[in-house]
């Protein structure tokens, strides 16, 4: 029977403000009194009076439903081990899974009575849920529940033994997930007053993560190349799925993660039959390290949408295995090693090499580059004899080729005439990335000076592009 009190009656209705109902026993019923103020919309308030009444019931619901499970999850954690992070982990599942369930409950919450205070201009609405037909229903549906969990748990068995390590995980979400939403549908039933309903089994997420313990990602091919800013990694990265040390894991996707240009880049990828896949790694962004790692793990966010048709937050990194590390070098000015082989015909007759050497290296640490020694070459000497040479030396050669004489007078001024092509080998690469050639003439007082003016004249001409051109091809 449900009763309204007269929108125009002074007297309050017995159940205002404490909920107490003569036909409503709290053994009985839970009872949740709602409230909303008067506006222009009366029926608009008086749905808001009755939703808040049914969150009131919900509220005590909640209450009750998260200390059981916290004290569950306590219990759980302390006997499995689990550390901090864990912890808040599941408490925060908890909360988010209850929730859920604590609305799907108040579905068959009555409104029983409306109230309206004229004096205070609030509308009132109060609702009951009867403890026994709720706690029937949910206890009927938790035992469903936890015997759909159990055929799915045997359907992953037999997966597993067959070696279809996806399938076999994903029935193991939907069996963690039935198995989970019975529990909470048991607590709840025995919040109402219901039976406790014994359990014979243990909760499948156990034996989930002892199958995503021994699941590792190995690296077939692609570890420890060099990469440019802006660029691909030279060959893609190459890796495979392993379950138990040696069984490959087919078509499991995995989440790759770098540093791109523009911001964190995930990538995912799917094994194929033989549990191995191929990651292409482009438009590599600036870190300011030389060591990198592209981190490569399953993505199981994926595995949990394809067995729950759905995002499930509650899921939210909840599975996890162990993570790959492929490392990359990233070049930059900032870490490449420089050698600078120096071969100019008649320096040593008119400036010392050393001294020449000294202002190529100033300009080269002012762009950021670090040098690593100086090679003096007697004679012509090629980019293919020099980058065979000191291949394991450096990353990059700065090679002088050059020739300074001596071009007559001028106005009785001795004049000389520079020549030089400054050359970039590139050592990782084995390539030529970047060159500039060209002469001066140049006259002084003397011979010394007017050789020094011509070869530093041309030298300062050629370094600004040069070194330009090296920085680009890092990047």
């Amino acid at each position: 029977m449900v009763f309204f009190a007269s929108a125009c009656a002074e007297t309050k209705p017995v159940w205002l403000p404490n909920g107490n109902h003569p036909a409503f026993s709290t053994g009985q019923y839970l009872i949740g009194i709602g409230v909303a103020t008067r506006t222009r919309d009366k029926d608009g308030d008086i749905q808001r009076a009755d939703a808040n009444a049914r969150a009131e019931i919900a509220k005590q619901i909640q209450v009750h439903l998260e200390e059981q499970m916290l004290s569950v999850s306590e219990h759980r954690i302390e006997n499995h081990g689990g550390s901090k992070p864990v912890r808040e982990s599941s408490n925060e599942s908890i909360t988010i899974r209850n929730r859920q369930h604590v609305i799907f409950t108040v579905e068959g919450v009555e409104i029983i009575d409306r109230f309206f205070d004229e004096k205070a201009k609030c509308h009132y609405s109060m609702a009951v849920m009867h403890k026994a037909r709720t706690s029937a229903r949910l206890t009927a549906e938790a035992e469903d529940l936890y015997e759909q969990s159990a055929q799915l748990e045997h359907e992953s068995d037999t997966l597993l033994s067959r070696n279809e390590l996806v399938m076999s995980i994903q029935k193991l979400i939907v069996a963690t997930q039935k198995y989970e939403d019975a529990d909470t549908k048991r607590m709840v039933a025995s919040i109402c007053g219901g039976p406790q309903i014994l359990k014979i089994r243990e909760n499948p997420c156990l034996k989930l993560n002892q199958i995503l313990e021994k699941i590792h990602i190995i690296c077939l091919s692609g570890n420890g190349q060099h990469a440019q800013i802006g660029r691909s990694l030279p060959e893609p990265v190459k890796v495979m799925a392993v379950y138990d040390r040696d069984i490959p894991v087919a078509r499991l996707p995995l989440l790759a993660q770098f540093q791109a240009r523009s911001e964190k880049s995930d990538m995912t990828v799917h094994c194929d039959d033989k549990g191995v896949a191929v990651i292409t790694v482009s438009d590599i962004g600036k870190t300011g390290k030389e060591e990198n790692a592209l981190k490569i793990g399953p993505a199981w966010r994926d595995v949990v949408r394809a067995a729950l048709k759905e995002n499930s937050d509650a899921w939210q990194d909840r599975l996890r295995s162990p993570i790959l590390e492929v490392g990359y070098k990233l070049r930059t000015e900032n870490t490449s090693n420089v050698i600078i082989i120096s071969s100019i015909e008649n320096m040593d007759t008119v400036i010392k090499l050393e001294k020449f050497n000294h202002r190529l290296i100033r300009q080269l640490k002012e762009s950021g580059f670090t040098v690593k020694g100086i090679e003096i070459c007697n004679g012509q000497c090629t980019p293919n004899e020099v980058m065979k040479q000191f291949a394991d030396k450096a990353d990059l050669l700065v090679l002088v080729d050059g020739s300074i004489a001596f071009s007559g007078y001028r106005a009785g001024f001795p004049i000389y005439r520079a020549h030089m092509t400054l050359t970039c080998c590139d050592l990782i690469r084995k390539d030529i990335s970047a060159t500039s050639g060209g002469e001066s003439i140049a006259g002084a007082s003397d011979k010394t000076k007017a050789a020094q003016k011509a070869i530093y004249q041309v030298l300062d001409e050629l370094s600004g592009d040069f070194v330009r051109k090296m920085k680009e091809r890092l990047q």
